[in-house]
Formats: C-alpha cells, structure tokens, sequence
C-alpha cells in the first residue's frame, strides 16, 4: 500500500490510498502464442511445386491448408509424406481433388473441414486409403459430411469454427511428448476401439530387457539359400517371453535384409518344439489391460513376419506342442513333425484365448470341425493323428535329427526346383 503524502498547505483534498493487487492470472504468460507453422496449397498444382512448399515446414506439428486444391501425386510426394514423422494438420476448404490431394488426406494426422469442402475422386475406379479406416472409397465425389462419415475427414465444421478448431489442434499436438507421437503415427487410425486400446499399451513404461543370452539362433547356409530360425530357450521349454517373441522379430528382420534367403525353416532346441505361453509369467498380472493385451500380440509379431517375408516357410517339430506352438507352427506353409511330437489346443482348460492366428489357421488345417473338436475336448494328438487331420504335412521316423534335416532338404528342394511361388499363392489369406 502507498500513502501519498500529506499536503504542506491548503490545496485539494488527499488523493486516496493506491493498492496493487496481484492479478488473478499469469500476466506474463498471457501473451498471443501467434499462428502455428503453415503452408497453403491452393488451385491446380503440380507436386513439385507443393511439394517445395511442404518442406519448408519445421520438424514440428504444422498445419496445411487446402484451398480449392486440384493436386496430382508424385512418387517424391509419397516418399516424403511417408517419411515425415511430425504431425500434419489438414484444414480442407471449397473443392478438392486429385491423387496427390487424396495423398494428403491419407497421411495426416488429423483432417478438419468446413461446411464448403467437397472431395472428387477419379472416376476410373476405386481409391484405397491405407490410414483411413473405411479403406476404400468408390464415390466420385463427397460433401463434407459424406467425407466425415466415410472417415477420410475427422471432423466437419462451419468454415470460422474450423479455423479456430486446426489451430488448436495443432498447439495440442506441439505439446504431446515423441513417444505418445510416434505411436499415434505408426499404429493409428486403428480398426477398431480394441486395437486403439491395444495401441496405446505401447505407451506404459516396461522394464528394459535383462543382460543375457539372445533365445533364438539364426543360420543362413550360403549355398542352399536357406535360413534356419531356432527357438533356443530349452530350459524354459521355448515357451513364449517378451525376450523370445523380440529375438524371433529380430531374425525376421534380419532375414528380411538379405535378398539372397530364398527359404526359411523354423525349429526348436532342446526336448520340445514349443509349449506356447508360460504359465509361470504371473509379474505381468498386474500391469494394466492394454499392456497385456499388447503383449500378448507382440508374442506372435515375430512369427507373422516370417510369413510375410514372402519366401516358403518350413517347420521341423518335436516334443510337445502346446497351445502357441501349435499357432507358431501354423504359420509353416509345411510341417515335418518327429514321431514323438503330440499336438495339444491347450487354449480352453488354461483359461485363455487364442493368440497367434490359431481361430483361423486350425481351421484352414483341418476342417472347421474338427478343430472345433480338438479345441472343446483338448485331446492330444500324436504325430500320426496330426498327419491324418493335415496338421502335419510329413512324419518322420528317424529322430528329432533327422525330422529337422529332412525340412532343411524339402525347403532345399522347393528353391531347387523354383516353386516358391506356386506355394506362396496356394496360402490361405489370414488375419
């Protein structure tokens, strides 16, 4: 509080007392943040002329207008929408259209439309949105609520409200921490709410891996042009673990960088293939559901890739086979199986669900039916009633030895005989 001073003489009357009061609100921080970095693609372009303008934007959530856009694509287009990794915002407005456009629309983060945006499509067939959760668009042309129902547009809105909505998207977006960002790019927009769900396990904090032995070996012979993966974790019996299933990936991966691998055989070490999950893993109880849940998908991710590596997959089992390593097997275009080998569903009497593709490829083995059957009853199948249900290929006779090399040699045979193609297009498509 300041008191003005009394007056020396007569005069006007004392001014009163002058109080300053703290403000309510951080004054300092009150300041207009100013528009987020921009550019406007607007009339019919090229996409090198776009294309010079998008790379001026900054290394951080940008927004991107599109005025009355008529946008051809490129191959440099697509590279670069691809390869960026900040997050884009689209602010659509009046009409747009062409393949570049519908590029744009695919690969941003967020798109936002006023009332007048139209989307034309190419009338000569259909555009398929890989991003966009509808996947494929036949209409040729869109309002803007059409868009938003069919998913290409997240939101519709009056043309002063959309403004003012893709700039605050994109001040949110500055301020989401890189892991959160880099899951919502590479695995969203999910299918459905569970897989979002699922998604966003990724993001909960996991303990980094333990100093130890990797658990699967890879050999890659030269000469036959084969690569063996080996599940070697035969202590544990090769049941599934987070170190397991990354160690399959990364063969995968690895399998996936040489160009020379025309055939892949997978096998176990030790007295048994797989028994499937670990029912001593009971720590992971208590992480939360969608961290589970991810889990439980990223056991089999590795298994998936081989069968996407585009080359025969060859499986040599032994031992007991138990719920998934049944599933793991499954993925195998052919299967030799010891004669000692049992085949067992195991899903039903543990309680859990089945992972790894089994509610599809069980029964693309062996019949609806009868996988119903192995599946209600958990009955244990021996090596010949596998081969006579088809859920083995082959039965050998000699050994875990000899079962592992004969897959070595059929998988030798079809690159010698070059039918690797005929088998890959006789697979039965699965989810």
């Amino acid at each position: 509080v300041i008191e003005a001073a009394p007056a020396a003489s007569a005069g006007p009357p004392p001014l009163p007392p002058l109080v300053y009061k703290r403000r309510s609100f951080p004054w300092y921080e009150a300041k207009d943040k100013g528009l987020p970095p921009s550019c406007r693609l607007a009339g019919c372009m090229r996409a090198s002329s776009a294309l010079r303008r998008l790379r001026r934007l900054p290394d951080a959530a940008a927004l991107v207008q599109l005025q009355s856009l008529t946008l051809d694509a490129s191959e440099e287009l697509s590279e670069w929408l691809r390869a960026r990794r900040e997050p884009l915002v689209l602010l659509c407005r009046g009409p747009v259209g062409g393949a570049g456009a519908l590029l744009l629309l695919d690969a941003a983060t967020v798109v936002v439309a006023d009332t007048t945006f139209t989307l034309s499509v190419q009338p000569e067939g259909s555009v398929r949105f890989h991003r966009r959760p509808e996947g494929i668009v036949t209409a040729t042309a869109l309002s803007a609520s059409d868009a938003a129902q069919a998913g290409l547009v997240d939101s519709a809105l009056s043309p002063a409200t959309a403004a003012a909505e893709s700039r605050r998207l994109v001040q949110r977006l500055s301020s989401l921490p890189a892991p959160l960002l880099k899951t919502c790019r590479s695995l969203l927009p999910a299918p459905s709410v569970d897989a979002a769900l699922v998604a966003m396990g990724s993001l909960l904090p996991h303990l980094p891996r333990s100093i130890g032995r990797r658990l699967v070996r890879l050999y890659v012979d030269g000469e036959s042009k084969v690569a063996v993966v080996e599940l070697n974790d035969p202590s544990r019996m090769n049941s599934f673990s987070a170190e397991l299933a990354e160690d399959v990936a990364e063969a995968a991966a690895s399998i996936g960088r040489d160009p020379l691998v025309k055939a892949v055989v997978l096998q176990g070490a030790g007295p048994h293939f797989s028994v499937g999950g670990n029912p001593f893993q009971r720590e992971k109880a208590a992480a939360p559901l969608a961290a589970v849940a991810l889990g439980c998908r990223a056991a089999f991710d590795g298994f998936g890739a081989l069968y996407k590596l585009g080359v025969p997959l060859i499986a040599a089992v032994h031992g007991k086979l138990i719920g998934g390593g049944v599933a793991a097997c499954l993925h195998a275009d052919y299967i030799v199986a010891d004669s000692k080998a049992t085949f067992e569903h195991g899903n039903l009497v543990r309680g859990v669900c089945c992972l790894g593709m089994l509610t599809e490829t069980l029964p693309n083995a062996v019949g609806r039916a009868r996988a119903l059957s192995i599946y209600l009853t958990n009955d244990t199948l021996d090596a010949a009633a596998a081969h006579e249900a088809r859920l083995a290929n082959e039965v050998c006779a000699e050994g875990v030895e000899a079962t592992q090399r004969r897959a070595f040699d059929v998988a030798c045979e079809i690159v010698r005989a070059d039918a690797a193609q005929a088998l890959l297009q006789s697979r039965v498509a699965a989810d």
